[in-house]
């Protein structure tokens, strides 16, 4: 152990500024809700000069691995092996920095092309289709010089300045908005001169669309002589579409058969809430939703807009919830409680147990809380309660202690909610993985599920369903493939 370093959120704009690197996952709080990370994200490239410290000062090269992400605010133990560098945080390795020894290779002749994109510092998305090995980007690039040395101590290197390339490459350049560092391999030759502008050579070597991963080989040169080289292994996630009523009718067509009746869903604004939200209104029901930051799901009701109530409110705040429920003057039919906060893995262990157990704190609040003010309303047979699971509880991921932990106990809720409350009736949706931004990772995608299907699915059996006086559970039509 060497220490612990804590990043914060004027570092990161510090170095978005100096690396020209402004990709909203890092800058912009409102699109990082929108990825799987749920905010804003530490550049990896930032985290990676706090490693390039503990390093040999000889080491002409470095393998940097980013295996987790980085936040700000959060404590990051900072280890050395005598050769190795970690950074650990939430009991995980988040990045490893390896050193490279022994005779470097000459670099690629560095070429005068003429760039196949303008690479400028605003950044966007770049669909998958344009990128093909062989692709070949060149242009020029100048970090804020003054703006670097102050985040590296005052002495910019070689080491530092591919670092702050390597970030802008991969968020700005290819493969852009969405794109998350993976790894960055760079070997270091000439010190730059102070100050002067560099040319960089970008080519594609890789792009596998179905993982949607890509490396690059890039050149860093300086007047004509080569400052580094650098191998970057960049993952691009797919926007996730946000649920539509078109694709709900593919699985449950428009009636009436929820006319008259009203419903909260508690975290109505992304995935399997929003696309429910969308099923109940297709269906003639009267939907308030809440949401913590986000209301996409008002820009899709269409139609059926004028049958949405819209609450910004924090699920696990006691007043909040009871102005939301004082504001329903209808009869409320039922209730979904599906606020959960932003998943991260964690690793069980002593350093991590805090951060696990705030979040199955603010899990089981974002249930009990909004339950506990709807409850006085749902006092007839034909009122309900859903609380929404996940099958993952009957096989628990190795990273998700924490999840599994406040599903349980909220499946633990629905079982006293049943049991001295027989009145309601009360149903656990064990859902199976979905295309949202929890699944939007390499491989988590590849057998999710449709939300609007699930959703679907879960309307159609409200509309037929005669409540039993003991819960059920939710994965026999949600999981038939």
């Amino acid at each position: 152990m060497t220490g612990t370093v804590r990043f914060t959120d004027a570092d990161v704009a510090a170095f978005a500024d100096a690396s020209h690197d402004r990709n909203p996952l890092h800058v912009d709080p409102v699109f990082a809700r929108s990825t799987p990370f749920g905010r804003t994200v530490v550049h990896g490239a930032l985290a990676g000069i706090t490693a390039l410290h503990r390093l040999d000062p000889d080491v002409r090269g470095t393998r940097l691995l980013f295996q987790e992400p980085v936040f700000t605010g959060e404590p990051y133990a900072v280890v050395h092996d005598g050769r190795r560098v970690f950074l650990r945080g939430r009991g995980r390795v988040v990045l490893k920095a390896v050193p490279r020894t022994g005779t470097l290779s000459r670099p690629p002749a560095a070429t005068s092309t003429t760039p196949l994109h303008d690479p400028t510092t605003r950044t966007r998305p770049r669909e998958h289709a344009e990128i093909t090995p062989g692709m070949e980007f060149t242009g020029g690039y100048e970090p804020r010089w003054d703006g670097l040395a102050a985040l590296t101590g005052g002495s910019t290197t070689p080491a530092h300045l591919a670092l702050a390339f390597g970030s802008y490459a991969s968020g700005m350049v290819l493969p852009g908005r969405d794109g998350v560092l993976a790894e960055i391999d760079l070997r270091l030759h000439a010190r730059p001169s102070p100050h002067r502008p560099l040319d960089y050579r970008l080519l594609v070597e890789d792009h596998d669309p179905r993982s949607r991963i890509t490396t690059c080989s890039a050149v860093l040169t300086s007047g004509g002589t080569p400052v580094a080289e650098l191998r970057l292994c960049s993952f691009a996630g797919r926007r996730v579409e946000g649920p539509t009523l078109d694709r709900v009718a593919r699985f449950l067509p428009p009636g009436s058969g929820m006319t008259g009746k009203t419903v909260l869903v508690v975290g109505c604004s992304r995935g399997f809430g929003a696309a429910l939200t969308l099923a109940l209104l297709s269906q003639g029901a009267v939907v308030h939703g809440t949401y913590a930051s986000s209301r996409p799901a008002a820009d899709a009701a269409g139609p059926h807009a004028d049958r949405l109530r819209l609450h910004h409110a924090d699920a696990t705040d006691p007043t909040a919830m009871a102005k939301v429920l004082g504001s329903i003057t209808d009869d409320l039919t039922g209730v979904v409680l599906n606020a959960t906060p932003p998943l991260r893995p964690i690793t069980l262990s002593p350093e991590a147990a805090a951060e696990a157990r705030h979040h199955a704190d603010q899990a089981i609040a974002a249930a009990m809380v909004p339950l506990s003010c709807a409850l006085p309303k749902l006092d007839r047979t034909d009122h309900w309660a859903l609380f929404v699971s996940t099958e993952a509880v009957t096989a628990p991921p190795a990273h998700w202690p924490h999840y599994i932990t406040a599903k349980a106990a909220i499946e633990g809720l629905a079982s006293w909610l049943a049991h001295n409350h027989p009145e309601v009736g009360t149903a656990v949706l064990r859902l199976p993985p979905m295309r949202t931004e929890l699944t939007n990772t390499p491989t988590g995608h590849l057998n999710a599920r449709a939300p609007e299907e699930l959703a679907a699915a879960v309307v159609g059996r409200l509309l037929r369903q005669d409540w039993p006086s003991t819960p059920w559970s939710f994965p026999a039509e949600a999981t038939i493939r």
